[in-house]
């Protein structure tokens, strides 16, 4: 995984090498720009989240069937929530996770819902 993220420059390594498939992962990675704008603003807006909930592997079959191609906005909206109340879902479940440290879910899904509910308001 951190290979694919390499080859989209979110990512890189410690001494900027290239990683390999197959590699032992490296000890230091850290966040390129890109990924920075990732991780602090983009995951935060509903037009990212509408882009790449898709894409984005469901694996509650409940929850799957919710998410759909749908293209009224309205539908849209309610989709994005559904999947955000399945990422606090999920990111709850992570209680001993080191990563909790690092990356705080709870304030993206807050920015998130506001972000969602502006969307709401202007439809």
């Amino acid at each position: 995984m951190w290979v694919k993220g390499h080859s989209k420059k979110l990512i890189e390594t410690g001494a900027r090498r290239i990683p390999q498939p197959n590699q032992i992962m490296p000890q230091s990675l850290r966040a390129t720009t890109v990924g920075y704008y990732h991780l602090h603003r983009l995951c935060r807006e509903f037009s990212y989240i509408d882009a790449i909930i898709i894409d984005t592997p469901i694996f509650d079959e409940e929850i799957r069937t919710l998410i759909r191609d749908i293209h009224n906005i309205e539908m849209r909206i309610n989709r994005a929530e559904v999947f955000c109340h399945y990422l606090d879902q999920q990111w709850s479940k992570l209680d001993n996770f080191k990563a909790k440290s690092l990356f705080d879910w709870s304030a993206v899904s807050t920015d998130l819902k506001k972000n969602i509910e502006y969307i709401r308001s202007r439809s």
